[in-house]
């Protein structure tokens, strides 16, 4: 989030949600996540402190900044919002400057150490920090008290004993008898004490000793289950964030669209894709054909006008609740928008969908230069039989009238013994590029195999026209010279004919009308052209 430079505002929310689930996890043991982020104190459980409260000035705050990053166990304190000795486990986040924070209490842990203070022979059962502070002690009154620090000899020897000798057994003498101390290490910063009455103490030896591992054995577990807890949900937390924001991030723009008010809202836009729309609109209230103005190619702006018609969506979602669009934005990227169903009121009607914008410009050149790969022949590189067949019989499937031709080349298999297939590479490379510069950009040329070529040309109606395309293919044929056929020129056969003949023409009854016309040009000598306007 802080990456992303969200508000304080969207911080404080995720801190309440997340407090919410710990809630979930660890019942009442924590007062919710809190932290310092960008100057402001946030509280996940809701405490407000008072003027006097200093963030930056908490054990929490400076041990998370000493860390640098690493997670920080904080030194027990006494808790302001609480009332109770509390723990906290931070962390500095990756600004160098804010801070997220639990506090776990420690009234558990005083429970059973109270409990265990309740054994024979056992005086005192203390848990102590490394500094001398008293975390846990069996008699309340104790806790929070500084032993090296305290008045008291007996305390301030106790504590200096335990913290500064490698003797984990020792005796102390107090004001009224002589007594046991064991001390026990639980983590880098804590020891478990048993304060025993000497006297009492070697009648009972082994029960206190053992005793003793099992209440130190279960302490320990239990701090570590609720650390592991906390933790793992942690790292649960951050993965299910990074989840979701890769599958945001699919999407360049997302807008909520209220159906009956025409109020289109702007959820998210990428600094990439900005500006899909104009100036970035966050926030309008109008027709939606005037927003769809805003991102829209002029010649994608009817068809999207269409497909985003708020009045066909009733209709349309019913069946599946998304749909989806492609089509050009303003800078001639292509995009896809999705259209997604968000709720329904209590008789089924819909009231509020989104429109999701995705870039797909670099996946649609990916697809059309694999299209056009595919209907390329990879000779001459003009369009193969399959690309040239079809873009005619899409062209037909519009009322696409014009004139269609075949073309062979004359004696085509005694180049390639006379001269070779190399030889014969080349001219066929070259009737493919005389058909290029004869024809229109518009025009359909293509080669069906071999040395055979075809070509639709779109609007040619009359055989004059035609004859004068043809007239000038023919001298662009002319003007070649394959310096390896020694003089040798290469002739042509053209068969043409017209669409529609007939109310009933197809792609094949045109086809064998022009080849017929070749058949009868093959029977003549050198460049000939034959019409066939229907005779089979």
């Amino acid at each position: 989030m802080l990456d992303k430079d969200m508000p304080v505002e969207t911080i404080q929310d995720y801190l309440v949600q997340q407090s919410g689930v710990y809630s979930n996890i660890i019942e009442s043991n924590h007062t919710g996540i809190y932290g310092y982020c960008k100057g402001t104190y946030l509280n996940g459980s809701g405490w407000v402190p008072d003027e006097r409260y200093a963030p930056r000035e908490r054990p929490w705050y400076i041990d998370a900044i000493i860390a640098n990053g690493e997670v920080a166990f904080v030194q027990p304190y006494y808790n302001f919002q609480t009332k109770t000795m509390m723990m906290s486990v931070s962390k500095m986040l990756s600004d160098g400057e804010s801070v997220v924070s639990m506090d776990i209490f420690l009234d558990g842990l005083q429970a059973m150490v109270e409990k265990i203070n309740g054994a024979d022979n056992i005086d005192s059962v203390i848990v102590m920090a490394d500094d001398g502070f008293v975390v846990s002690h069996s008699n309340p009154a104790e806790i929070g008290v500084r032993y090296l620090e305290s008045k008291d000899e007996y305390k301030k020897s106790l504590a200096k004993n335990v913290l500064n000798s490698d003797e984990s057994t020792f005796s102390l003498n107090a004001a009224d008898k002589k007594t046991m101390v064991f001390s026990e290490k639980i983590n880098n910063n804590w020891y478990v004490i048993f304060i025993l009455d000497e006297n009492k103490l070697f009648g009972s030896l082994q029960f206190i000793y053992l005793f003793s591992a099992v209440a130190l054995l279960a302490a320990i577990i239990s701090l570590l289950m609720l650390f592991y807890v906390f933790h793992t949900k942690y790292i649960e937390a951050e993965e299910l964030s990074h989840d979701i924001q890769a599958v945001a991030n699919i999407y360049a723009a997302v807008y909520r669209i209220n159906i009956k008010t025409n109020h289109a809202r702007l959820l998210r836009i990428t600094g990439k894709f900005d500006p899909l729309m104009e100036g970035g609109v966050y926030d309008y209230n109008g027709p939606l054909p005037d927003l769809i103005k805003l991102f829209a190619a002029d010649q994608s702006r009817d068809t999207l006008i269409n497909f985003l018609d708020k009045s066909t969506y009733e209709e349309r979602l019913r069946e599946s609740n998304s749909l989806s669009h492609e089509f050009l934005d303003k800078n001639e990227r292509w995009i896809r928008v999705q259209l997604i169903e968000v709720d329904r009121d209590d008789d089924g009607n819909l009231l509020h969908v989104m429109w999701a914008f995705e870039s797909i410009d670099e996946d649609r050149k990916q697809r059309e230069s694999l299209k056009l790969l595919a209907e390329t022949d990879a000779m001459t590189g003009i369009k193969n039989r399959k690309g040239g067949e079809a873009r005619i019989r899409e062209a037909m499937a519009e009322g696409t009238k014009g004139m269609f031709i075949l073309v062979d080349a004359d004696h085509f298999k005694s180049v390639n013994d006379d001269f070779g297939h190399d030889v014969g590479d080349k001219v066929i490379i070259t009737i493919a590029d005389c058909l290029r510069r004869t024809f229109r950009d518009s025009d359909i040329v293509f080669r069906l195999g071999g040395d055979e070529f075809a070509a639709f040309a779109p609007t040619v109606e009359t055989e004059e026209i035609g004859r004068r395309i043809i007239r000038r293919l023919y001298d662009n044929i002319e003007m070649v010279d394959i310096p390896e056929m020694k003089g040798r020129r290469i002739t042509i056969s053209v068969g043409a004919t017209f669409y529609p003949a007939d109310r009933n023409d197809s792609f094949d009854a045109m086809y064998q009308r022009a080849d017929k016309g070749m058949y009868e040009s093959k029977k003549q000598e050198g460049n000939a052209l034959s019409f066939n306007r229907g005779e089979l």
